[in-house]
């Protein structure tokens, strides 16, 4: 699923990033909703220039808080196993940010996406705060377009459609 992006790190031009990445899926179930968050993820990036960032983070450190949740995330939905890594990547292709004497300014990103070797191309709005030097932002990954299995529990599925939002500040 939403499985995704932004961690603590380090970047290219020698910045600490401390980041999170959350995801929200709704479901079949009126009201209700799966929430989680990567955990350790990996970030390479340049705050002078966006474009190339990297996140990176292993399937086996996506967390929703519920164990039992957790193992059918990793092994049905992922196939993943504690014996290898399944990676999610995301790069920035391209960041478009307007001309602007603010601190801050919404831009249009491109960017690929890879889920278990499958890679699409993934369209969202970042908000960058030059000052703070923080870029936040939330696209919608498709659980189709990567061929992930919707998970499900006692008639209640997870929809197709799972909202990543992330928080990286390079300090």
């Amino acid at each position: 699923m939403k499985y995704l992006i932004l961690l603590s790190l380090l970047s290219l031009e020698s910045y600490a990033a401390t980041s999170s990445i959350k995801f929200t899926a709704k479901t079949n179930g009126p009201g209700i909703e799966v929430e989680g968050e990567v955990q350790n993820p990996i970030v390479s990036m340049d705050f002078n220039k966006m474009e190339g960032t990297n996140f990176s983070a292993d399937v086996m450190n996506l967390s929703t808080g519920m164990e039992k949740r957790d193992k059918h995330l990793h092994e049905k939905v992922f196939s993943a196993t504690n014996n290898g890594m399944a990676k999610i990547d995301f790069t920035i292709l391209k960041m478009s940010c307007p001309t602007s004497a603010n601190s801050e300014v919404e831009c249009d990103c491109i960017g690929n996406l890879k889920i278990k070797d499958l890679s699409n191309e993934i369209k969202f709005k970042a908000l960058v705060n030059k000052t703070n030097k923080v870029v936040s932002g939330k696209a919608l990954v498709s659980l189709n377009q990567f061929k992930l299995t919707a998970p499900t529990f006692m008639g209640i599925s997870v929809l197709d459609n799972v909202e990543v939002t992330f928080n990286v500040s390079a300090k």
